[in-house]
């Protein structure tokens, strides 16, 4: 799943149900910095300004081990691995198009 604006909000979350420790991650990344514009590669344009980026996003990364519930026949959250680890500088990017709306999924 994923939740992502234009500029300053992302959140993914994501499981993996293969392998002997199935678990489940959040990331979410908030920038109030309006970034930097970045020239990037187009096909009909060459080089134009069509990217953002920051270095000053605060990111949170959370970590589940996932159980499987015979009863409900899905994975469930667990135990908590990683519990919203967080750093004041992260990096985060923006670039192209189509996408000038609010991604979800």
């Amino acid at each position: 799943e994923w939740d992502i604006s234009p500029w300053g909000y992302w959140k993914m979350t994501g499981r993996s149900t293969k392998g002997a420790r199935p678990f489940e991650v959040e990331l979410e990344a908030i920038c109030d910095s309006p970034g930097v514009k970045l020239r990037a590669p187009t096909e009909k344009e060459g080089m134009v300004y069509f990217c953002r980026d920051s270095f000053m996003a605060r990111v949170t990364l959370s970590l589940w081990e996932l159980n499987w519930d015979s009863e409900t026949k899905t994975y469930v959250r667990g135990k908590t691995l990683v519990d919203k680890a967080a750093s004041p500088q992260a990096a985060v990017e923006i670039g192209g198009g189509p996408w000038w709306s609010d991604w979800k999924d």
